[in-house]
């Protein structure tokens, strides 16, 4: 497997986590539970933006 095809899975699970927390923020009712979910999304979009441009320079 080479780099790239390393970061696409990376980049597959990262998306696929965000979208979890993204599902969590509209199931929950708590308000703090929101904030900490929409922090993990931020977090795991950050990632993705990495990988994203660690793609493109490869």
């Amino acid at each position: 497997m080479d780099s790239i095809a390393i970061f696409k899975t990376a980049l597959e699970y990262e998306k696929k986590i965000r979208d979890l927390y993204a599902t969590a923020i509209s199931i929950i009712d708590d308000d703090r539970g929101k904030v900490i979910f929409e922090t993990l999304a931020n977090e795991e979009q950050s990632h993705i933006d990495f990988l994203e441009h660690s793609i493109e320079t490869l």
